[in-house]
């Protein structure tokens, strides 16, 4: 939506429904653009955050629903994600999801029950909860990224096996099939084409 217009010259004590960035703030933005998010996050429904270029944004146009034809939903470090998101990534047509601890299995690694959710624990995810999580929003395509080293990570064969079992694990549990289902690698650069074009 178009930012609504400049504030106009204050001529009572009311507050500004506009609140602008201080000097030292601004200079930080630079290298940690994630503090912006913190500030729209604290903003009430009648203020505007006023950026140097003067775009204002307010709660409604920083976290309104996307428009439809094509979704990109990105998944940081997580270990469930929360229900606002879900709401905004129903139907994504690309989902890329972290997966560090992608093969982790606790069977397979003598952990008891009573110890819990390692990856949870540790803030992070599998291929496998990548993919339940794909499947819940209904995605179209799932990339995962974000691997532990573990699984090496270079152009080695076995890295590449270590890749195919992550895919295969993801779709299992996504419901996604062939490419829809994707282990990045660096550089990977894909497509995202409407929900009715989608040929992978």
């Amino acid at each position: 939506p178009p930012p609504p217009p400049p504030p106009p010259p204050s001529s009572s004590c009311s507050p500004s429904p506009y609140m602008h960035l201080p000097p030292p703030l601004l200079a930080a933005l630079a290298s940690k653009p994630y503090l912006l998010y913190k500030l729209v996050q604290k903003l009430t429904p009648s203020q505007n955050l006023l950026l140097p270029d003067g775009t204002a944004i307010n709660r409604a146009n920083a976290f309104s629903l996307p428009k439809p034809d094509r979704k990109v939903v990105l998944v940081g470090d997580a270990s469930g994600c929360s229900t606002e998101l879900g709401r905004l990534a129903m139907n994504a047509t690309l989902l890329i999801h972290e997966a560090t601890h992608a093969l982790y299995n606790r069977s397979r690694v003598g952990i008891s029950e009573d110890v819990g959710d390692i990856p949870a624990m540790l803030g992070h995810s599998t291929a496998e909860s990548a993919g339940d999580y794909a499947k819940k929003i209904g995605c179209k395509v799932l990339v995962l990224n974000h691997f532990s080293r573990v699984y090496g990570g270079d152009a080695s064969d076995a890295s590449a096996r270590s890749m195919g079992r992550v895919e295969e694990v993801a779709r299992k549990a996504s419901g996604l099939h062939g490419r829809r289902v994707i282990a990045a690698w660096d550089g990977l650069s894909l497509p995202v084409p409407h929900h009715d074009k989608i040929c992978w």
